[in-house]
């Protein structure tokens, strides 16, 4: 089970990332393009950190889309109205009847969001937060990907090509099998409606290319000392997304905690797992209660944060606007955890994990159909960064505003149904009418139609179209600054 978890999540990491289309390149059905906002909207963080500091409101139109600033210090519920917002309504789309029941709660405390969830209180749900950004971002072209750079950053003059292949077999670092395997199945795979091929990510004696050239991507694997250690490292480009890949991990993991029997690692949300105590009863236990042996990181987070900023950037090449160290500890076992679940003894709990551009101050960022994936995961010990996975296809280049305005929910949600019901592919209707649900408030990369490199970051509504009694049609994207559609994503 622990294997299959593990490697299921470094499969579903890597699809999710490389099998994405970025939305700001293809012009949806029947929707605003927004322009690119020109250098008036840039705010520095000292200029708008305090709420005492007054500000000249301004509005930057270029293209059709606003951004203004604004320096209150009001948090998103105050600009939504509330911490428990409701629009139901009826109306029409062309010959369909129409209705909206689109619920939303705001929750400031932990406490609050855990009942929530206990309660099922219906609709969707974030965190209240002043922190409302925007930012200007650009995506990476090939003279920016800096491969050798890269190389001789992590690896120096012990790097060595690896022209060949990689796999579980040959004892090759798990995490970069993962990213040549499905560089391999998005680009060679002979068959791409047969996906059998990625079941074979459990067989040691599977071997998945680790070098390829393509005309508008790549993939280059490399093995080396870090840290002296064994690593290897796998950079890859996705043109088609304008996007660098990659993937650097130590062959053996144990070797990062002084236990070099331990050849697997998997990160976990919590040192809690679940134990069958008998007639299929379930408790939560710790993991040290359960045997595992905790090897403490002496660093604090604010300290490992700016390890994992300064390693991105400097080398990396890579500017991001946000890494977050979190909760997240790294278990160190090997095959005899499968053979007893329940037996933690000889495993390792220890590290500590980053994420990357996972969010907007508190605001998830949506990774749905037609957009392009920009996050990471990173692996921390007091040595420093030890770990990376990146899938990055925008450099952050400034933050235009530090807090903007957005439309109160009642107006918000009362011009979805507008930008919908003009908008709204009619063709692709099954049922007699249509229903408006779960809106969802997040962070979505609009692009300059002028030029599809160039792409701003701003809060979107995101609301489900269902047609007929249970088809999920698609979803809308609404800007959340001025109610105008920035595209609708519609099911396959």
């Amino acid at each position: 089970m622990i294997r299959k978890q593990i490697r299921t999540k470094v499969i579903c990491l890597f699809l999710c990332s490389l099998i994405s289309l970025p939305g700001c390149s293809k012009q949806a059905e029947n929707v605003t393009n927004y322009g690119e906002q020109n250098s008036q909207a840039n705010v520095s963080s000292e200029e708008s950190s305090t709420e005492e500091i007054e500000m000249e409101d301004y509005t930057n139109t270029s293209e059709g889309i606003e951004i203004k600033d604004a320096c209150t210090g009001q948090k998103l519920s105050d600009w939504l109205g509330g911490k428990e917002l409701t629009w139901e309504h009826t109306f029409t789309v062309d010959k369909y009847p129409a209705d909206s029941n689109l619920v939303f709660h705001i929750a400031e405390t932990r406490e609050e969001m855990d009942t929530l969830m206990e309660t099922g209180a219906g609709g969707a749900s974030t965190w209240d937060t002043d922190e409302l950004p925007a930012w200007q971002a650009k995506g990476i072209s090939t003279d920016e990907i800096k491969e050798a750079e890269i190389v001789q950053n992590l690896l120096g003059d012990s790097a060595k090509e690896i022209r060949g292949t990689v796999g579980l077999g040959t004892g090759d670092a798990e995490n970069v099998i993962g990213a040549c395997r499905d560089f391999v199945g998005r680009y060679e795979n002979p068959d791409p409606n047969d996906d059998s091929f990625y079941r074979e990510y459990d067989n040691p004696d599977f071997q998945w290319k680790a070098w390829s050239d393509g005309e508008d991507y790549f993939w280059h694997t490399y093995e080396g000392k870090y840290l002296g250690m064994d690593y290897q490292l796998m950079i890859g480009y996705l043109g088609e997304y304008h996007q660098k890949v990659i993937s650097f991990f130590p062959k053996n993991p144990g070797d990062l905690v002084g236990a070099p029997e331990l050849s697997m690692a998997m990160e976990k949300e919590s040192d809690e797992v679940q134990v069958d105590t008998g007639d299929n009863q379930m408790e939560l236990k710790s993991l040290t209660d359960l045997g595992a042996k905790e090897k403490e990181v002496s660093k604090n987070q604010e300290a490992l944060r700016k390890e994992a900023e300064s390693f991105v950037k400097d080398k990396l090449y890579v500017n991001v606007h946000d890494i977050q160290v979190d909760d997240t500890r790294l278990l160190f076992y090997n095959e005899s955890l499968y053979e007893h679940p329940e037996d933690f003894s000889g495993t390792v709990l220890g590290g500590r994990c980053a994420s990357i551009n996972w969010r907007f101050g508190k605001q998830g960022v949506y990774t749905g159909e037609n957009t392009i994936a920009n996050t990471g995961q990173i692996w921390l010990t007091d040595e420093g960064v030890v770990g990376i996975r990146a899938y990055i296809g925008w450099n952050f280049e400034k933050c235009l505003s530090e807090q903007i305005e957005i439309l109160p929910y009642d107006t918000a949600m009362g011009m979805v149904e507008s930008e919908i019901s003009d908008n709204l592919n009619l063709s692709k209707v099954t049922g007699s009418k249509l229903s408006l649900t779960y809106p969802r408030f997040m962070y979505y990369p609009v692009s300059s139609p002028e030029n599809p490199m160039v792409c701003t970051f701003i809060p979107v509504w995101v609301v489900g179209i269902i047609s007929g009694p249970n088809y999920y049609m698609g979803e809308a994207l609404v800007n959340a600054i001025d109610g105008k559609l920035v595209d609708i994503k519609y099911s396959k």
